[in-house]
């Protein structure tokens, strides 16, 4: 029997979030240039949307299996609880809100007066990869770069459902976004339009051509060497890879063009098995960026007492 995941245990995946924000040399960096700290900070954020469900997916709990975090798929069998309150009550974050859309949810984290934390996760509605499938293409606002139609689609609405947010109670913040899986394409779409004080994506998939696409609009795109859909859609299709690819230990990715064909297969065949494929996971991405940041003694003396959290 799966067990449930408690309060507690999501509490714990906020855990290492004050210890990386009292960084100073992190967040007192020039802006636009890639940051572990800050990536661990977006990470934790996007593990944390995962974490408030809506009654509409609860009615729907034979489709969380394909949702690719482990915590979700444990939370949808838990009773209800209030992630804000917790977040409050648990880890010192206060005034935190939920965005939804049908297939897109965000939390936003205020941290003092001066940073906003936004975490964007796709819903059992965009998990049916039908957004994700269709590889048609469309023009970018303004530009000649041509963006996967349902992906900016979906980041239009949830642009929409920010922008009242970010000009009213939170305006004058920087603004960081966290996006993992479907949520990182729509982050990274959003960037596009409004160019935030850092975007940071996990095993995000391609969004389009990217022929113009410069690094100054560029999410800093984390993958892992065993994670699929970073290769979807296939580059086959026009589809590029982001400009900035960075492992999880904050070192350059190096592409393996050569065996995209096999992870593009590989994908399909775990989807039509009904399950989101293991190396795929926030958990993964999570834990990795947590690590690289334990070599730095300054930091490990701070976070070293929060547990590894496997959810």
């Amino acid at each position: 029997m799966i067990r449930t995941a408690t309060e507690t245990e999501i509490a714990n995946v906020a855990c290492p979030m004050w210890a990386l924000l009292n960084d100073y040399s992190a967040w007192s960096g020039p802006p636009g240039q890639f940051n572990l700290t800050k990536s661990a900070v977006c990470a934790i954020v996007a593990h944390l949307a995962y974490c408030t469900i809506g009654a509409d997916e609860k009615e729907r709990r034979n489709r969380a299996k394909v949702v690719p975090c482990g915590a979700y798929q444990r939370l949808i069998e838990a009773d209800d609880f209030d992630l804000p309150a917790l977040l409050r009550t648990r880890a010192d974050f206060e005034n935190v809100e939920i965005i939804r859309t049908r297939s897109f949810v965000a939390i936003l984290i205020p941290v003092r007066q001066d940073r906003l934390f936004v975490g964007v996760r796709g819903t059992q509605f965009a998990y049916d990869w039908s957004i994700n499938v269709n590889i048609i293409k469309s023009r970018n606002r303004g530009t000649d770069d041509y963006f996967h139609l349902g992906f900016m689609r979906e980041a239009a609405k949830l642009a929409a459902a920010l922008q009242g947010h970010l000009q009213g109670r939170f305006g004058g913040r920087a603004v960081y976004v966290g996006g993992h899986s479907l949520g990182g394409a729509v982050a990274a779409i959003m960037n596009q339009w409004r160019s935030f004080e850092g975007c940071y994506t996990f095993g995000s998939p391609r969004i389009g051509n990217l022929s113009r696409l410069g690094y100054q609009y560029a999410p800093f795109a984390t993958r892992r060497h065993l994670d699929v859909v970073p290769h979807c859609p296939p580059a086959a299709f026009r589809y590029a890879d982001f400009p900035n690819q960075i492992t999880p230990d904050g070192k350059p990715f190096q592409p393996a063009d050569a065996i995209e064909l096999y992870f593009f297969g590989s994908w399909l065949l775990q989807l039509s098995l009904g399950r989101f494929p293991e190396h795929h996971a926030i958990e993964r991405y999570r834990l990795e960026l947590l690590d690289a940041l334990k070599r730095d003694p300054k930091i490990e003396s701070w976070i070293g007492k929060c547990p590894d959290v496997l959810i």
